[in-house]
């Protein structure tokens, strides 16, 4: 799959929803979303939503249980009626990369708070992937 743009995007007051458009899904979303579409399909109505919270300062990719069948997905398909259809699909770390940076640019220039919190929460993260300083014993011996 492949990031097009962030389609559109709303604030609320510590959390901030974006809408990022993309290309290139797996055959078998296709063929679901022209079956439930037909001629009225949209080959640009696939997107992935991704929420900012504002009080810890991190970026996910949501997910959210498909109304007609039940399942949870990551990826929408926005139908003819308006509706938001979910689908399972594997998101590449390059893809969220490439979506969360275009949500920090946004977040930059609409909430410049919002910068302060995405370090402090990618230095956490950082931090937490580093292993452990080793344990040292303090040896008190006499000569």
């Amino acid at each position: 799959m492949e990031f097009i743009k962030i389609e559109h995007f709303q604030h609320f007051d510590d959390e901030t929803v974006f809408y990022a458009e993309v290309s290139g899904l797996p055959e078998n979303i296709q063929v679901a979303a022209r079956r439930m579409d037909g001629a009225e399909y949209d080959p640009k109505g696939f997107g992935v939503c991704v929420g900012y919270d504002g009080a810890t300062g991190k970026l996910s990719v949501s997910r959210d249980r498909d109304p007609a069948t039940g399942e949870n997905g990551n990826l929408y398909y926005v139908d003819k009626d308006g509706d938001y259809r979910w689908f399972e699909a594997e998101i590449t770390e390059e893809l969220t990369k490439r979506i969360f940076a275009a949500c920090g640019k946004i977040l930059a220039k609409e909430r410049p708070s919002a910068l302060d919190r995405l370090a402090a929460a990618k230095d956490a993260a950082a931090a937490a992937e580093k292993p452990p300083a080793p344990k040292t014993k303090k040896l008190d011996a006499e000569l």
